[in-house]
């Protein structure tokens, strides 16, 4: 992969996609919490369980970003990024 500019439409990408990813997240838990207090169990727990894929693909898109980030650094290198598992 090779080094990205300091502007990059996928490193701009990843960046707001997983806010919005962390943000969906939090109003998909409210709504199976409040899918329960109201007597639908099944439901609920199927939207608390999709409340936490959506979160957990929001930390995967962010890590994706600050690997982006790290490799359009200067003196940064893939194979240095690859030995700390960052890669």
């Amino acid at each position: 992969m090779k080094a990205t500019a300091d502007f990059s439409r996928a490193k701009l990408l990843c960046f707001y996609g997983a806010g919005f990813l962390a943000l969906l997240a939090f109003a998909i838990l409210a709504a199976g919490i409040l899918l329960i207090t109201k007597g639908v169990v099944f439901n609920g727990i199927a939207a608390i369980l999709g409340a936490v894929a959506t979160f957990a693909w929001a930390v995967y898109l962010y890590k994706y970003y600050q690997k982006l980030d790290a490799a359009g650094k200067p003196g940064v290198k893939i194979e240095d990024l690859k030995k700390e598992g960052k890669a």
